[in-house]
């Protein structure tokens, strides 16, 4: 499948970047699941939706007709499964009624497990509040609150429970996930970022029955806030059998054009050709290009496409490629990313002298792309203008100082000028951020 060729091309692309959102590669994706033990899932996690999931592949998901296509993941019904007896806090028992508060409370968390799991679920939501109201702190008592609200597509009742929950247990990872899938159909859209990005974090990866349903919204709401690489790390590290589904496509699509749009907010016409960008990037190498072809001989003046099929010919005719980025940059003087793209592969053979230019051309087009200055600085250094190229990799450092790759490059600068103290802490910081280090002390 060329997404996944096009995939490595974008990681080879960028500089390396400590991790501040939920997925800047396909590797941070595919990390083992680390759930809280306070919200753990009872059911095994036998069943693993691919990310494409749909209504008719799930017959036991929550359909949703507003919030997306309908062929969009969808949160599987396993991931509800009623869990009191399987997790470390509010196990009960069916202990007889007392008129002690603890009793009570076992007795009613008791009868509304029972409820939920004969799928008698006004009952159970009864039940359950309840319970909460004698035992407020009860974990277990919010998710299926939220849980059975969702399934009812009351999604701002279920995002209330669930902030309860998230308050009780900040690293409740499957609340986390869920609150930001309740808050993007709520249309709180900064909200659902931060927490899908903490839930990603933590570690909800694929193989969590929400983690389908959570790395496709996060991938839509990095693609809006212009994230499109990371958005695409996201989506395209999905297994290469299981990139089918339309909604999917059609935001890989969103990346590759990079549109910043959501996909509920695309024209018709947006809509199209996105749709037939995914298509084209799942599909295997030799189709692709294809396609990709024919839709620039329909459409040549369309932003973006020219840089995304000059990514795809990279990879085995830089000729052609560059060709592509030119093509884009004659539509666009200030397209950065083709600027780039051309800056990377020079500086891979060693091209310098040509790369200077067009590393110049993006930092006046974007001067606060931490790449752009990077990128500039690594390319003065390989100059010999070490002091010049120090002093773009120090503003690239303001800009992104979570980038190990920044720190290894000054520390290399640093020693090349005759500044040892500076080299030694830059090369001590790339190492601690590089070991999973967080920015900053």
């Amino acid at each position: 499948m060329i997404a996944l060729l096009l995939l490595a091309l974008l990681q080879a692309a960028a500089p390396q970047t400590h991790r501040t959102t939920l997925a800047d590669s396909a590797a941070e994706a595919r990390q083992p699941v680390r759930v809280s033990a306070t919200l753990q899932p009872a059911a095994p996690y036998s069943h693993r939706p691919s990310l494409a999931d749909s209504a008719a592949e799930a017959p036991n998901a929550v359909r949703d007709s507003n919030a997306l296509p309908p062929a969009a993941p969808l949160v599987d019904r396993t991931a509800f499964a009623d869990s009191a007896q399987a997790r470390t806090t509010g196990r009960v028992s069916d202990a007889p009624h007392s008129s002690t508060p603890q009793t009570q409370w076992a007795s009613l968390a008791a009868r509304a497990a029972a409820a939920r799991k004969a799928g008698r679920d006004s009952d159970a939501l009864q039940l359950y509040e309840q319970a909460l109201h004698l035992k407020p702190g009860w974990g277990d008592g919010w998710w299926n609150v939220a849980a059975i609200e969702y399934e009812r597509n009351n999604y701002a009742a279920a995002r209330d429970a669930l902030r309860k929950l998230v308050a009780l247990d900040p690293k409740a990872v499957a609340g986390l996930a869920l609150l930001g899938i309740c808050e993007y159909k709520t249309g709180d859209f900064d909200a659902a970022l931060e927490h899908l990005d903490a839930a990603h974090t933590i570690g909800l990866g694929p193989a969590n029955p929400l983690g389908n349903a959570a790395i496709y919204y996060l991938a839509v709401l990095l693609n809006r806030q212009g994230r499109h690489d990371a958005a695409a790390g996201l989506l395209l590290s999905a297994p290469e059998n299981k990139v089918v589904a339309p909604a999917l496509l059609e935001a890989i699509g969103l990346t590759g054009l990079r549109l910043a749009k959501l996909p509920e907010d695309l024209t018709p016409a947006e809509k199209d050709m996105a749709l037939a960008v995914g298509r084209a990037l799942a599909a295997p190498e030799a189709e692709a290009t294809a396609a990709l072809r024919a839709l620039l001989e329909a459409h040549p003046d369309q932003p973006n496409l020219h840089y995304l099929y000059g990514m795809v010919l990279l990879h085995g005719d830089t000729a052609a490629a560059f060709e592509q980025f030119q093509r884009e940059l004659a539509r666009d003087p200030k397209h950065v990313p083709s600027l780039l793209a051309i800056v990377n592969e020079m500086e891979r053979e060693s091209q310098y002298s040509q790369a200077l230019p067009y590393a110049q051309r993006a930092v006046a087009a974007e001067p606060d792309n931490f790449a752009a200055h990077a990128i500039l600085g690594r390319v003065l250094i390989s100059l010999d203008r070490t002091a010049e190229g120090v002093r773009e990799l120090e503003t690239a450092k303001q800009l992104e100082p979570g980038s190990p790759q920044i720190y290894f490059s000054l520390a290399s600068a640093y020693a090349k000028l005759g500044r040892t103290e500076d080299a030694e802490k830059a090369r001590a910081e790339f190492l601690r951020l590089k070991n999973g280090g967080n920015a900053g002390h």
